[in-house]
């Protein structure tokens, strides 16, 4: 049987609030042992670790694919993929969408400039449910051929690196209070996952995955000042969000404070302070 190389498209790293075991250290240091030529990026309804693997990806090259796992209005989730730069702004409108406690539906991810992949841990699949639209973009998510169904696709999530970090993401899902049962996934890595998938299956994730765009960052573009006081002018509008409110509401207060100002502590660090602010000007038009 032929080796075939893997291709990740559902990961969750640190900064899913709660939802993740996944360091980016330990994530940089897998990729580069193991060669992983495929991955995207699809945090929980945020980009926040997207700067650190562009910088990542100079060291070391590999196409990044970005995308954000979204939960839509009936409360399944799907893995939303930028084929093109348009995609990308439409996943930060939908990622400011939500940060805004706006619900967002299948029909509003009918465009061409993204994929849409449905989850395998709480999607349409897994709860037998039907789509409520036929979408174009819209791929279903298994390992095996789908009665009467071309488009799927194979995007396990991955959450953990190693094994023993399940007891981690039990200790997580018991904080968010939705624990119901032991996590049970594999090590991110194996060289057999893909090996015994259908063909047809694993030609269509890689044909998905060579016609996503990789985002380039020039380096010597500057951005311009948003205000003289952007760093007090952002912080007041993330602690007047929706979002905010909501997470201080349905989750421990001091969790969400810490996990607040370690995320902004990131954007200052990182000079991301009038980008933020910049997009949220443009969006909110």
């Amino acid at each position: 049987m032929n080796n075939k190389k893997p291709i990740y498209l559902h990961l969750k790293t640190e900064f899913s609030f709660l939802n993740s075991a996944i360091r980016l250290n330990k994530l940089f240091n897998l990729i580069e042992s193991q060669k992983i030529e495929y991955l995207a990026i699809t945090d929980k309804e945020n980009l926040y670790a997207l700067p650190y693997l562009l910088e990542f990806r100079e060291k070391y090259k590999f196409k990044l694919i970005i995308g954000c796992e979204f939960e839509l209005d009936n409360k399944l989730e799907v893995i939303i993929l930028a084929k093109n730069l348009a995609g990308y702004k439409l996943i930060n409108e939908l990622i400011y969408q939500k940060s805004n406690n706006n619900s967002i539906n299948l029909s509003d991810l009918n465009s061409e400039n993204i994929f849409v992949i449905d989850s395998d841990t709480n999607g349409y699949l897994k709860n037998k449910k039907s789509l409520e639209v036929e979408l174009p973009n819209f791929f279903y998510n298994s390992k095996f051929q789908l009665e009467n169904k071309d488009n799927v696709v194979y995007a396990p999530v991955k959450k953990i690196i190693d094994k023993f970090e399940n007891f981690t993401l039990n200790i997580l899902d018991k904080i968010r209070e939705e624990f119901k049962e032991n996590n049970n996934f594999d090590d991110f890595y194996s060289e057999e996952e893909f090996n015994d998938l259908d063909e047809k299956i694993y030609q269509n994730t890689l044909n998905l995955a060579d016609q996503c765009f990789e985002l380039e960052i020039d380096k010597e573009i500057k951005l311009p000042e948003f205000s003289s006081n952007s760093k007090e002018e952002i912080e007041s509008k993330i602690k007047a969000s929706e979002r905010t409110k909501y997470l201080l509401l349905n989750y421990d207060k001091d969790l969400v404070i810490e996990r607040i100002n370690y995320e902004f502590s990131i954007i200052k660090e990182q000079n991301f302070v009038d980008y933020f602010l910049i997009i949220a000007d443009a969006l909110s038009w």
